[in-house]
């Protein structure tokens, strides 16, 4: 019998089209799915958006509500990693000018930032 090996990859982010809701666009999402992975005994590889945890970090000096959110996706990777998923690096360029209003994460695409 030939065994077939699937390989299960998420990206683990906030979609530019949908920038404003941590909890809502990723943890709670990624935590309904580690549920079914540990269920089935499933593995996966999660790429961590990194620059958008970089500016989360940055803007958690300013906005205490920031600093709860990186705790939550701090102890969610460490969650990962200890049932056992890996985590890979991923970016996108358009977090690197993103701002955070006081209510939510704007990007910035980078055909806004070209001059021409």
């Amino acid at each position: 019998m030939k065994t077939t090996i699937l390989a299960l990859t998420f990206d683990y982010e906030m979609f530019s089209g949908n920038p404003g809701d941590t909890y809502n666009n990723i943890i709670e999402p990624t935590n309904k799915l580690l549920e079914i992975f540990k269920s089935n005994n499933i593995k996966a590889t999660f790429f961590i958006e990194t620059v958008f945890i970089k500016k989360l970090i940055e803007y958690s000096k300013q906005f205490s509500n920031l600093k709860n959110e990186f705790l939550l996706i701090k102890e969610q990777l460490k969650k990962m990693v200890q049932l056992g998923h890996r985590i890979e690096l991923h970016l996108h360029p358009y977090w690197l000018d993103g701002v955070y209003n006081g209510k939510k994460f704007i990007p910035v695409l980078v055909t806004e930032n070209m001059v021409g």
